[in-house]
């Protein structure tokens, strides 16, 4: 596990958590929104006999939640997090979702910041060949902490967002950071 990369997307989160608190406008801003997003994922893994790899992947996101008031709200969403190949055959997909209470800042007329924390209930399947031994396949589960934070451009109902997040796991080291750009509609506006 990474702790300096996971502890510096913590203090981020909570400074923007912290900024969202007094400043928040009366921008309406507050119901449901869905959103679907592209990812690019780096992910550093390393499994118990060794093998390991440090490998991207682009994938899609979509996500469903709901502003109680313009700076507080609660979201879910669904994230693959991409297959991975590394040294000796070794093939991992993993796939999780996500739930996590956002704090909203308004930064400017447009423009919106925001923190993110809550938990990944991730799955890692891995396969390889192993000469002697012959296909070894493994599944893991596990619900893993993570935070991000991200910049959205408020343009009404249709908003664009561009978001960070770090996933560090104990799924035999899978350690994940994600970049999102997307668009989200806010219903009701």
């Amino acid at each position: 596990m990474n702790d300096k990369r996971f502890f510096e997307a913590v203090m981020v989160t909570g400074v923007l958590m912290l900024l969202a608190v007094p400043t928040a406008s009366a921008d309406d801003d507050t119901g449901w929104y869905a959103g679907v997003g592209v990812n690019r994922l780096d992910a550093d893994f390393k499994d118990r006999s060794d093998l390991s790899f440090d490998d991207s992947d682009n994938t899609a996101s979509v996500k469903l939640g709901y502003m109680f008031n313009p700076w507080f709200g609660l979201e879910g969403g669904y994230l693959d997090l991409g297959d991975y190949t590394g040294g000796g055959g070794l093939n991992v997909d993993a796939d999780a979702f996500q739930f996590a209470g956002i704090l909203n800042w308004e930064a400017g007329e447009i423009v919106d910041l925001y923190a993110k924390l809550g938990a990944f209930f991730l799955n890692a399947n891995s396969d390889q060949f192993i000469p002697g031994v012959g296909q070894v396949k493994e599944d893991d589960d596990a619900t893993e902490a993570y935070a991000g934070a991200g910049v959205e451009l408020d343009l009404g109902a249709w908003n664009l967002f561009g978001e960070f997040s770090v996933l560090d796991t104990n799924v035999r080291n899978l350690n994940v950071d994600i970049i999102t750009l997307g668009v989200k509609y806010e219903f009701g506006r």
